[in-house]
């Protein structure tokens, strides 16, 4: 399993990792993000969420279950900021 760091900068690598995904390779391969390729994958986020809940140990899904929630706030704090710096301009 690679580092979740970049090891030079120390920089977590989730954009990079997403790039190099099939899943979104595939979304963006024709220039449009379809209704249907946004359910299809919420489906698979769902089915792997449902996954990771059943096989991790309780202090595991605690753990991941608060990197998630945390990641939904970072996700929105900043979406509000660029909304912010957009109406700015």
């Amino acid at each position: 399993m690679e580092t979740w760091f970049d090891p030079e900068t120390g920089l977590f690598r989730l954009d990079e990792v997403a790039a190099e995904r099939p899943t979104l390779k595939n979304i963006l391969a024709d220039g449009v993000v379809t209704d249907g390729e946004l359910a299809a994958q919420s489906a698979l986020v769902v089915d792997l969420l449902r996954r990771a809940e059943t096989a991790l140990a309780p202090e595991q899904r605690a753990l991941v279950w608060d990197l998630l929630a945390e990641m939904a706030v970072l996700y929105t704090a900043n979406q509000c900021h660029a909304f912010q710096e957009n109406s700015r301009r």
